[in-house]
């Protein structure tokens, strides 16, 4: 469109709204009209000429950050499991409206405001109608929820937390509470149908077990499952990383499957720069959560990957996949991941294997037939070039343990360490 005003009005329109993001950034959506005009160095009803009402200003300042919204929402439709989908575009609005401020003020207009027909809260509604739609088709939501109750939610919970100690940390707290609203009424008997062997660690780490049958998606499984309880794993490092990596130097590490952060916090707190990765997005979130409340928050990077399908960039001095099994895997698809994962270790680094090398000991009848290889088939199926890795430890470890209901147990494992050449 061809902005028809003189020069001199769009040099004043362009200064007011750099200081208006300026003063909004630092006051919020109550930012003083006045102290823009002072700053900007034009009259108030200069300022008021260009924005008749604080919300033509904040629906300006916004106006980026919207659009950057608008496209993310346009990315997600089709994309995963359709809540899953949803419930990410919801987070990345909340995590917009807490770092810039003045967004939830300019979305708590209605979105039919008929002075503002191209308003922020109407722009959003739109772009995330085909998510909403598409998640209450699969029964994925409650029917009768909005977009614009969704806003609205949000809306409230930024504006209520913008002065606590941890805005941020509030706000998605209790984000995650209101989210359980979304649940349709079917949902909660998801928690009977869980797996059994999927219990929380009682060994210190996380401990993928397969027990239960396989859904249609990895994503509908995984999401499913780690909202089936508020924590699903102790909140340690799984023993055998510990174990291999504390006489490390730091450097870069990639966690496979971090779940609730239990390795990547360890590893953080032991002075690596880690990014973790998996594919439910709640378990990124609670792993993000723990990691702050751990002081580790900035050495941590979050990344959700289905790692069948993408994986994340870089090379890393640690590569780390620790009992990486899921009952919804295709076949070969462990192989390939792992076959990225060794790819993605820098020169001089350690590619570390761990994994289940049978049922644990109270599982005497198991309900369904998995594979669980050996470290020479790991090592077989890495097919890795001669000469460039050398193998540190290759070794079938048993351990006791406790059993979901107390008692003791054994389990057996197998670790596999492996360096490439400098």
């Amino acid at each position: 469109m061809v902005d028809h005003r003189r020069a001199d009005a769009r040099r004043n329109y362009a200064r007011i709204l750099a200081v208006a993001e300026q003063e909004v950034a630092a006051h919020g959506g109550g930012a003083s009209l006045e102290q823009i005009a002072r700053t900007a160095g034009v009259g108030s009803a200069t300022v008021r000429r260009h924005f008749p009402t604080r919300h033509a200003l904040l629906e300006a300042v916004s106006r980026e950050r919207v659009e950057a919204l608008r496209l993310r929402a346009r990315d997600l439709v089709g994309q995963g499991e359709s809540r899953a989908a949803l419930l990410e575009w919801l987070d990345e609005v909340v995590a917009y409206c807490v770092t810039a401020r003045g967004l939830a003020a300019a979305l708590a207009y209605p979105a039919d405001d008929p002075l503002h027909g191209d308003s922020c809260a109407a722009t959003l509604e739109q772009a995330a109608e085909p998510l909403l739609r598409r998640a209450a088709q699969d029964g994925r939501v409650a029917a009768g929820v909005t977009v614009a109750d969704l806003i609205t939610l949000i809306v409230g919970i930024v504006l209520a937390t913008e002065h606590h100690a941890d805005p941020a940390g509030e706000t998605h707290r209790l984000f995650r509470l209101a989210v359980e609203g979304l649940s349709p009424d079917r949902l909660p008997d998801r928690q009977e149908n869980r797996p059994e062997g999927r219990r929380r660690s009682q060994s210190g780490g996380m401990d993928h077990d397969v027990t239960d049958p396989a859904p249609a998606s990895g994503e509908q499984f995984w999401d499913e499952f780690y909202a089936a309880e508020e924590r699903i794993w102790s909140g340690n490092a799984n023993p055998l990383l510990v174990q291999e990596a504390e006489a490390l130097p730091p450097g870069t590490a990639l966690d496979l499957g971090c779940g609730e952060g239990g390795d990547a916090i360890w590893l953080a707190r032991n002075g690596w720069r880690v990014t973790a990765v998996d594919i439910a997005a709640n378990a990124l979130r609670r792993g993000a959560d723990h990691a702050r409340d751990a002081g580790v928050g900035d050495a941590v990077h979050w990344e959700r990957h289905d790692l069948s399908r993408s994986f994340p960039d870089g090379e890393f001095d640690l590569v780390s996949a620790q009992f990486l099994h899921s009952p919804v895997a295709q076949a070969g698809e462990r192989e390939t991941i792992l076959h990225r994962a060794a790819a993605a270790v820098a020169a001089g680094g350690i590619l570390l294997v761990a994994g289940h090398a049978g049922w644990p000991s109270w599982v005497s009848e198991p309900p369904h037939d998995v594979h669980f290889p050996t470290t020479g088939e790991v090592l077989a199926a890495l097919d890795l070039e001669p000469g460039r890795w050398r193998v540190e430890r290759e070794e079938l470890i048993e351990r006791d343990v406790t059993d979901p209901e107390g008692r003791p147990g054994r389990r057996a494992d197998n670790i596999l360490r492996l360096r490439r050449a400098a």
